[in-house]
This record gives C-alpha cells, sequence and structure tokens, in this order.
C-alpha cells in the first residue's frame, strides 16, 4: 500500500509539473505578443500622427495649427517612449532573479516528482507576480493617460478645423486606434499575470 500511495503522489508532482511547463510556454507566448503590440501601438499611433499632419498642411492657413501640431507631435512621443520604458521596468522585475528561477525551474523539469523543488520553483514564481504588479499597473495607468493627452490634442485640432472633412475622420482614427491599443495592453498584462498564478497553482503554491 505504501507503494502504492508513493507511485500516485509521483504522478500527481510530475502532472502538475507538466501543468507548469505549458503554462510557462503560455507565458512566453503571452510576453512575446505584449512586446509586439507596444511595437505595434507606437507605429500605429505614429502613422496616425504624420496623417493629421498632412491633412493640416493641406489647409490654408489657420491660426494656432502649427502648434496645435506641436503639442500633438511631443505627446506622441513623450507616451509612446513612457510606454516602451515601462515594458523594459516590467521585464527587467520580471527576470531580475532570472538565473535563480531558471536553474530552479530546470530542477523541477528533470526531477517532476520532487516536492521541494516544485515548492521552490513555486515561491520564485511567486516573487515575480510580485516584482510584477508595480510596473504592470504603471503600463495600464500611462497607457491611459497617454490616450487621454493624445485625444485632448486631436479635438482641440479638429475644433479648430470644424470644415475640414478628412482631419476630421482621421482625427477619429485616433481615437480608434488608441482605444484598442489600450484595450489590447491592458488584456495583455492580464494574461501574463494569470499565466504566473498557472503556474503556481499548478505547482501546489
Amino acid at each position: 500500500m505504501p507503494e502504492m500511495i508513493q507511485t500516485l503522489e509521483d504522478r500527481v508532482l510530475f502532472s502538475s509539473t507538466s501543468a507548469a511547463i505549458a503554462a510557462g510556454s503560455q507565458l512566453a507566448t503571452d510576453v512575446g505578443t505584449a512586446r509586439a503590440d507596444v511595437t505595434q501601438y507606437a507605429t500605429t499611433l505614429g502613422t496616425d500622427v504624420r496623417t493629421l499632419a498632412a491633412d493640416l498642411r493641406a489647409l490654408p492657413a489657420a491660426g494656432g495649427n502649427t502648434k496645435l501640431q506641436t503639442t500633438l507631435r511631443n505627446d506622441r512621443l513623450k507616451w509612446t517612449t513612457t510606454v516602451r520604458q515601462d515594458v523594459t521596468t516590467a521585464v527587467r522585475s520580471a527576470t531580475a532573479n532570472g538565473d535563480k528561477t531558471v536553474a530552479d525551474a530546470l530542477r523541477a523539469f528533470f526531477h517532476p516528482t520532487n516536492a521541494t523543488f516544485a515548492r521552490v520553483l513555486a515561491a520564485d514564481l511567486k516573487a515575480i507576480g510580485r516584482a510584477l504588479a508595480g510596473p504592470i499597473a504603471k503600463l495600464q495607468n500611462d497607457v491611459a493617460a497617454g490616450r487621454s493627452a493624445l485625444l485632448t490634442d486631436v479635438n482641440t485640432i479638429a475644433a479648430a478645423n470644424p470644415g475640414a472633412t478628412t482631419l476630421q475622420t482621421d482625427a477619429g482614427q485616433v481615437s480608434t486606434d488608441s482605444q484598442n491599443a489600450m484595450d489590447k495592453l491592458s488584456a495583455d498584462g492580464q494574461a501574463i499575470q494569470s499565466d504566473l498564478q498557472s503556474m503556481v497553482t499548478a505547482l501546489g503554491g
């Protein structure tokens, strides 16, 4: 009977480690998605701002348009830079203790029935989750603040040029694209946190 119990426990631990490895693979995928989405966020907003600038240049000279365009361009640069920095900070926070986590993960991988190794790895992952909480919250807040600043700029430009149909349409596109970016990055942050929790749960942490 003791041998049977030990065998069952080993199978449970092996299954748990396998589930954690699968969650780890998903985590790597979701981190890659987040990085790609940040790049897309910056690229799309850059394109939108250049389109608005072209719209303004096609209009008769109007008082204040040059200043409004400069403000929009500066805000776009400011917030895309801030978001990129937030992502870099989050990645650094997640990998600050990377060597230990990798070593512990390898031990758990090669000894999938060792409960101690599983607990140590679970503790590592909990620490990563705690380290990521602040940077991810800042990222999401900055994306929202950046969108608010850009929309203020765009709406001011649109209000200053009410008869410019093309400009009005392109201004609306900024709103749509920035909202899509905010939604994606928020979902990315939640996915990463969920992946970490899944790994911890699978390891019995």
